[in-house]
């Protein structure tokens, strides 16, 4: 089930904010967001890395209060003390740069694909409570070209490039953990805001003047039942121009099914 929608505008004062970029899958998880972790399931000149760092907003120098660095041990949770779920923000106006459906959602694309697992990590996140929103757009002029012929295309002008997930306490506790354990690894002060970056971006960036950032090419690894013909391009440039893609955006995360 895709997830919940919620006309509430993304807080700006909330006391916890969470962005995620790289390979990661999102996918709904009854009222949660399960975030899964792309793997290669084929030999690749570059491999993708898991960092999560947890910051307290403030002037500069601004250094990590937590920081994980490499695949997760076990699955790992962030939630409050009274967790209410993860909504997706949808404005009236689906224009509004914060609507979550500017980030592309690959279900959308390929209905009944399933996902592969041997091609995401066997440790994910689970997020139990926020706001869900595109925190940062692409350059416009994007669109999705079927990869083999008769070539078709479709401008989508925007794609989310940074998500964002927005959560405002209201006198609450947030909290990381491992699942299973009871014991919190950190917890939110109620006097202080916190930033938490979750990547799983290449460990080397991709070539000059290549083709794109292939980042549809890569989540075919971690997606099953979908028809070779049907596959797509994520191209950033419009539907009928050639021109050299841009390698200027990293790899970025999508929805499954959201």
């Amino acid at each position: 089930m895709p997830f919940q929608t919620t006309a509430t505008l993304p807080d700006p004062s909330a006391e916890v904010s969470i962005f995620l970029d790289g390979m990661l899958l999102l996918r709904p998880q009854r009222q949660n967001c399960e975030v899964l972790i792309h793997r290669p399931t084929v030999p690749m000149m570059y491999q993708h890395f898991l960092s999560i760092e947890v910051f307290e907003v403030q002037p500069p120098p601004n250094i990590p209060i937590l920081r994980f660095i490499g695949p997760l041990d076990n699955p790992l949770e962030m939630s409050t003390d009274n967790p209410q779920g993860v909504m997706a923000f949808m404005a009236a106006n689906r224009a509004d740069p914060l609507d979550y459906g500017w980030i592309l959602d690959v279900y959308a694309i390929h209905p009944g694909a399933t996902v592969d697992n041997n091609g995401v990590q066997p440790n994910n996140i689970t997020l139990f409570d926020g706001i869900l929103h595109s925190s940062m757009r692409s350059r416009p002029g994007v669109s999705l070209e079927k990869q083999q012929p008769p070539l078709q295309c479709r401008d989508v002008n925007f794609v989310t490039i940074l998500i964002g997930v927005s959560i405002k306490l209201n006198g609450r506790t947030f909290f990381i953990k491992w699942a299973g354990s009871s014991t919190r690894l950190w917890q939110s002060d109620p006097t202080k805001q916190y930033m938490i970056y979750v990547s799983n971006a290449r460990s080397t960036p991709p070539p000059i003047l290549t083709c794109g950032v292939g980042d549809l090419g890569d989540y075919y690894m971690s997606l099953g039942n979908v028809n070779p013909q049907d596959k797509r391009n994520l191209r950033f440039c419009s539907c009928g121009l050639h021109p050299r893609d841009t390698t200027r955006v990293p790899c970025m995360s999508v929805l499954f099914n959201g």
